[in-house]
Order: C-alpha cells, then structure tokens, then sequence
C-alpha cells in the first residue's frame, strides 16, 4: 500500500533528499508520451498558473506555476519522473498541513522554464488551464518587448494577468490596478477614456477545436487529482447489493462542464456510459462512472496504464479487484464475503470502516443465504442432469454433467457438479489474487 508521510515518520529534510534521488531504472522506459497525457491530466486537476505583481503601482509580473499534492511514496515517485522531464529544474515545496500530513508542490518561477518548457509540455491541458497558460505567454511577450511600457501595452498585459486564473478574493480589481499603475506612470493620462470593452476582446474566449484531444493517461491523471472511488453497499431485502460508482468532481465553470462533455464523449467510444450532475446547489460539477458492468470496462482501460496509477495506488487497485467480482455475487455466498473484505481491507466505504458495521453485513450474509439455494449458476437438463454455467471467463463457458455419464446416481451428478462449480469459482478467486491459495 502506499506509503503517506506525516509528523510521525517523516520530516521536511527527509521528503526532500528521496525527491531529489535519481529516478529508479524501471521508471527509465516508460512511455513519454503517456507519461505526459497524465501529467497534463493532473495539471488540469491539481495545477496552478498565477504570479504576484512587485508593487501595487507597477505592472512587472512575476509568475508561478505548479502542482501540488500529498507527500506519498507514490508522490515522491511521480515528481521525480515529471522532474526528469525538466531536466530537474523544477523546485519542491514541501509544508506540514493542519492534519499533520505533508504536502508537496512542484514548481517554477523561472520565465524561460515557464516559456520553452512548461507552457509546451502542458499544452494538452483543457479549459481554463490551457487558456492561463495562453495568457501568460501573451504576458511574457508584452512584459519583455520594446513598447512594453505603452498604455495600451500596460493595460492589455493587466487584463490578460487577471484572466489567468478565476480569483475573486483579490484585494484589489482590475480597473483600480490599472489606475494605480497608470496614475504613477502616466500621471497626465485620463483613465476615464479607457474603452474596458476593447481589451476584453483580447481575451480567448472560445479555445480552438484541435484542443478538443482526450485519452485514457489524461483521464486518469485527472482522476489522481480529483477523482474517488468505492462501493456503494444496498441493504435491501435479505441480501445485499455492491454497486461500484467513480466520481471526479471540479467547481462548476463552462470550461470544466465542456471538458466533462469531451471526457463522457471519449468514454462512451469504448462502450462506456457516464452521468454528468451540477452537485452543491449547481457550484460543484461531477462526472461518475456508476454501475458494474460500467466499472469494469473502465478498470480494464485504466489497468493498461498500472505503471501510472502513482497516489491513487490503493484506490485503484481496490477497483481492479472488485472489479472482479461486481456483479457475480448476488447469490455466491463466498463472493459476498471476499467482497466484503475487500472493502474492509482497501477501509474506502465509510460504512465498512468500523468493526460492529462490519459484523452487521458479515451477519446479513449469513442470514441471507440460509433462505437461499445452494444450487447457484446450476441448472437441471430435462430429465437428463445439469448444467454448470459460470459468470466468469473459463473455457468450457458451460459444462454439462449427466446422469448416465455416473451409472444413472443423480445424488453423485449432483455432487460432482457442486464440487465443480466451487472448485472453479476457488480457482477463480485464488487467480485472481482475491484470496489466499
């Protein structure tokens, strides 16, 4: 399981000297421009493109970009490889959160990195992201060219500033950065002539289509950022229903609307259906992946990519495993209980992660199947025997077991269809390392 770095078994100096080793030599060869599909996925999630002005009178800007997550063994490792990318040039941050979890940021400040490296390898970014880094390369050019200092330089250079991110926290706004900045160098200019309409013009407001790109290593970077999954658990009737549901969430905008558009577009060209609801009164937008059969197209897709599945390790491989199982278990006892423990073991369902909650389902499955019949995936042939047919890849798909085949004893039929039936669910379960052989 991955490895999270806290107060108790970690410190700053520590975090930094793993981030700072080489790369392991498996991480050598992997796919670049997979890698890169993923990490502008987590850019999309978890990056941020801003900067801070030297004086509150002056329009010199001084950018930042970065992306930040928790301080994991897997963390550590993806940083490294993205960081290898740049040429190790990127920077860490790392600060203790009030949890007593560290955090770490990978960054830069540095224009020229920002400009010939960054903005490039992060152009597969969507929306608002690829929009800020469109912007701040405007702002590179109007910051260092020769009429940098004009007034309609200065205020196109301020527009494109305050567009880069959506931040209504500022202390101060875009017409009164303008005054401020035009008043202590142009303190004869009339700031009432200034047509605000025109320098809106300047902004992109309709990205072009070839942006419109989408993969699977993007989705699942998005998803390491923003994205959860578990299973939900029905308790209804006498037995209980696993439903396998992946959410990734993002505050409500146009751009993230489009984008949850072009990822459930993308999806359902492999067969894969999505629902995209407004959550929290319409602020909050979230993209699930919900039912069984949904789930395990999904996992397999994602499973390509193993080698990428970095902080969200656990999560992902808890979905592989039930992945597994979803949809088998409604009336196989021991699946029912394998299942249970999954979730208990990966503890992502809030209701299996105490013990009594626990006990409580173990005991409904208990209950459930003493009314239930022992002769699951069996089914009488006429007069003539059984036949076994399995939920599960196996070759023959169905297996016939007839009377006459056991000197006419339907008792020993019975039996050996049984003991086939469980001998190949146990094999299943065993192969696919839900238990212990």
């Amino acid at each position: 399981k991955e490895v999270k770095y806290n107060k108790n078994n970690s410190n700053k100096n520590q975090i930094l000297n793993l981030l700072n080793k080489n790369i392991k030599d498996e991480d050598k060869y992997i796919d670049s421009k997979s890698f890169q599909q993923l990490a502008n996925g987590l850019f999309q999630a978890e990056g941020h493109i801003g900067g801070y002005f030297e004086l509150n009178q002056t329009s010199y800007f001084r950018p930042i970009c970065y992306i930040s997550v928790n301080a994991t063994d897997e963390s550590v490792r993806l940083f490294r490889i993205l960081n290898k990318n740049f040429d190790n040039k990127l920077k860490y941050i790392i600060s203790l959160n009030k949890s007593g979890l560290y955090h770490i940021r990978i960054q830069t400040r540095d224009w020229n990195l920002i400009v010939n490296k960054w903005i490039p390898y992060f152009s597969l970014a969507h929306g608002d992201k690829l929009r800020g880094l469109k912007y701040l390369l405007k702002v590179y050019y109007i910051q260092y060219s020769n009429d940098k200092n004009d007034i309609d330089s200065i205020i196109k250079k301020l527009t494109l500033i305050y567009n880069i991110v959506d931040n209504n926290q500022r202390k101060i706004s875009l017409t009164d950065k303008i005054k401020l900045v035009l008043n202590h160098s142009y303190p004869d200019y009339n700031i009432n002539n200034i047509n605000y309409n025109i320098y809106n013009d300047y902004l992109i407001h309709e990205l072009p289509k070839e942006h419109n790109e989408m993969s699977i290593p993007f989705i699942l970077g998005f998803y390491l950022g923003d994205g959860t999954f578990n299973i939900k658990i029905r308790d209804e009737g006498t037995l209980l229903w696993y439903i396998g549901v992946l959410r990734i969430s993002q505050k409500y905008t146009e751009d993230n609307e489009k984008l949850f558009i072009l990822i459930s577009d993308y999806l359902n060209t492999y067969d894969l259906d999505t629902i995209i609801r407004p959550f929290k009164e319409g602020t909050v937008i979230v993209l699930k992946v919900e039912s069984n059969q949904n789930i395990k197209k999904l996992s397999k897709l994602l499973h390509v990519y193993e080698e990428f599945y970095f902080i969200k390790k656990d999560q992902l491989y808890f979905m592989n495993k039930s992945s597994k199982l979803l949809g088998l278990v409604k009336y196989w006892k021991e699946g029912n209980i394998v299942l249970l423990n999954l979730i208990s073991e990966y503890n992502l369902n809030y209701r299996v992660k105490n013990d009594t909650k626990y006990k409580y389902y173990l005991n409904k499955i208990e209950e459930g199947f003493k009314n239930q019949s022992d002769l699951y995936f069996l089914s009488k042939v006429g007069i003539e025997g059984y036949l076994v047919k399995l939920p599960i890849k196996i070759k023959p798909k169905t297996k016939y077991f007839y009377y006459k085949t056991y000197n006419k004893d339907k008792d020993l039929t019975l039996k050996t269809a049984l003991d086939y039936r469980d001998r190949m669910l146990n094999l299943y379960l065993i192969e696919n390392d839900l238990i212990k052989s």
